[in-house]
Order: C-alpha cells, then sequence, then structure tokens
C-alpha cells in the first residue's frame, strides 16, 4: 500500500513539475506581477524535484527490478523528457537571439555607414561649393 502511494506522489509531482517547468520556459510569467511572484516563489523547488525526481525515481524503479507497468517508469521519463525539453528550448532562444542580435547589428552598421557617407557627401558638397564661390 505504501509503494503504491508513494509512486502516486513522485508521478504526481513529476507531473506538477513537468507542466511548471515547461509553462515557465513558454508562457511570460512575468506579464502580471502575480503570476510573476507565484512562480519565483515556486522556482527552487521546482528545479529541486527536476533534479532530485529522476534519482528518486531510478531507485524506485530498480528496487522494483524495472517494472514497465511501474508509475516511476513514467515519472523517469517525463522529467528526463521535461529536462530535454528545457535544454533545447533554451539552446533555441539562444541562437535565435544571437541571429536577431547580428541581422540588428548588420542593419544598424548599414544604416550607420550610410548616414556617415551621406554626411560626408554633404560635407565634400559644402567644400566644393564654398572653394567655388571663392
Amino acid at each position: 500500500m505504501t509503494i503504491l502511494k508513494t509512486s502516486k506522489i513522485v508521478f504526481m509531482l513529476s507531473l506538477l513539475t513537468s507542466i511548471l517547468w515547461c509553462l515557465g520556459q513558454i508562457i511570460d510569467v512575468y506579464r502580471f506581477a502575480a503570476v510573476g511572484a507565484i512562480f519565483e516563489i515556486i522556482w527552487l523547488p521546482m528545479m529541486l524535484l527536476l533534479v532530485l525526481l529522476p534519482i528518486i525515481s531510478f531507485f524506485h524503479l530498480a528496487k522494483e527490478k524495472f517494472n514497465p507497468k511501474s508509475l516511476y517508469l513514467y515519472s523517469f521519463v517525463i522529467i528526463i523528457a521535461t529536462g530535454l525539453i528545457t535544454i533545447l528550448l533554451n539552446q533555441w532562444h539562444y541562437w535565435v537571439s544571437r541571429k536577431t542580435q547580428n541581422q540588428i547589428s548588420e542593419r544598424f552598421n548599414f544604416l550607420a555607414a550610410k548616414q556617415y557617407n551621406r554626411g560626408l557627401f554633404h560635407l565634400f558638397k559644402l567644400e566644393f561649393r564654398v572653394s567655388k564661390s571663392s
């Protein structure tokens, strides 16, 4: 009876951690102050659960001799998938932001060079008029 309860608790914690962690990665939680405050309060416990739950699940799964009907197996898979999704989303956000920064930087450099060349053109035009009228 206690093994069943423990497996259900670990499974429910895995689902909760997975849902909250993925929502925090996808949705802008700081759009509303109350949601951001709640997210900040539960962030550290969710991080600890993301690390500890696979260890606990694997320990109990090995204790049950890797039974495929065990909730610990599903808990382990859910938490590992959540960790991989988190890592991949962070890498994707980094890559997109890096690409966007490079595009903005290139566009800014192009516009700055265009403005600089225009300024030089006007400067030379002004010098030409001054030297022509003398």
